[in-house]
């Protein structure tokens, strides 16, 4: 990596702040807390107001590009494996987004939040595969016409424990995943499945084979 590289990468990872009461915090294996102002190979940037983001050790294999308005709350559990995380918050508040203990990317997550209030729950032991999408609104309000009130508000993600999410998957508002589950190959998911140990796959999503599990030790 060349001087001129290390030195924007370095820049970079310093957060910017345009808000007030905007905070990131390490929370260190002994329980300490302690604020940071810039992640290594990250990018954080508060539009808005009261946000905070805890971040547990270990967090080496962790990249950031976030982007928050108001009122978000972030929290990343420890991980073993490596994390690439995308937050973009479209004039968004009160969000909290909660990923569980040793959760992986095999590639960036990008995860739109689109305005208005809602959590993304995201269990232990998950796999996120590549180009996934996690989106908790429609960005635009849809109004009745007889009564004037939105009929499309967001709703939360709930994603269970030991969920692999293969490529290209789409997790729309609403969403509901039960433990110990796969979701197929370019999969568009908008519903809840309650039922734990199962295979969804498909436009529109549906579950394909039940009684299943998964591990991330290679077959061959």
């Amino acid at each position: 990596m060349s001087i001129v590289k290390k030195i924007i990468d370095y820049k970079k990872s310093f957060f910017r702040d345009h808000g007030k009461n905007n905070h990131v915090f390490i929370i260190e294996t002994n329980g300490c807390r302690r604020e940071i102002h810039r992640l290594n190979k990250s990018s954080v940037k508060f539009k808005g107001n009261n946000n905070t983001i805890e971040i547990y050790e270990p967090y080496d294999k962790l990249v950031l590009n976030i982007i928050v308005c108001d009122n978000t709350h972030i929290v990343l559990h420890p991980s073993q494996y490596p994390r690439n995380i995308a937050i973009n918050g479209y004039c968004n508040n009160n969000n909290k987004i909660v990923f569980g203990h040793d959760f992986s990317t095999t590639d960036k997550l990008q995860i739109s939040l689109l305005r208005g209030p809602g959590n993304i729950i995201i269990g232990d032991d998950c796999m996120f595969a590549s180009y996934d999408l996690i989106q908790m609104g429609d960005g635009h309000a849809i109004y009745s016409a007889k009564t004037n009130e939105i009929i499309n508000n967001n709703k939360d993600i709930i994603i269970g424990n030991h969920v692999w999410v293969a490529d290209n998957v789409t997790l729309l508002k609403g969403t509901k995943i039960g433990d110990n589950s796969v979701i197929g190959l370019k999969t568009i998911v908008t519903k809840q499945y309650d039922q734990n140990n199962v295979i969804i796959a498909g436009t529109p999503a549906k579950i394909v084979k039940t009684d299943v599990n998964w591990t991330r030790k290679s077959q061959y």
